[in-house]
């Protein structure tokens, strides 16, 4: 039962988190200047790049040192087993880019706001496979 009050609070927690930093556009909307979309766009990439780096590849090879293995392969082969799948998903998932308004995947007479929403899913299925990972790995000792 606290396992399970644990993963409430951790969700809960990533979901405002999640709130608070969507809520930025209210700050920023009367100033709609390409720097500050430049600038934020920047710093959500890096922070997502050193998640991935120092949260999942980093733990990643210093695992696989405890076994027998390159220490570094078993890495490589989820990160590129990882973008393939993303790719393949991007190519099936009809979606649309709303700043664009392009339409990519298999074609289809949805709704643009159907597409949008499942641009919104493809986007949240590697953070959700993330945290998802992360709480198992946590109540498994």
């Amino acid at each position: 039962m606290k396992e399970l009050i644990y993963v409430f609070l951790g969700n809960g927690f990533i979901f405002a988190m999640t709130c608070l930093g969507a809520a930025m556009v209210f700050l920023v909307r009367k100033n709609e200047k390409p720097i500050f979309q430049t600038i934020f766009l920047g710093f959500a990439g890096g922070i997502m790049v050193a998640a991935a780096v120092f949260g999942l590849l980093i733990p990643s090879i210093e695992n696989a040192t405890k076994s027998d293995i390159i220490p570094w392969f078993p890495a490589a082969i989820g990160f590129i087993g990882g973008a393939l799948f993303l790719f393949f998903l991007d190519k099936l998932i009809p979606h649309i880019h709303p700043l664009m308004n392009v339409k990519e995947g298999v074609n289809t007479k949805m709704k643009r706001s159907t597409l949008l929403i499942f641009a919104i899913v493809l986007h949240g299925i590697p953070e959700g496979i993330a945290v998802g990972l992360s709480f198992a790995l946590a109540f498994q000792k």
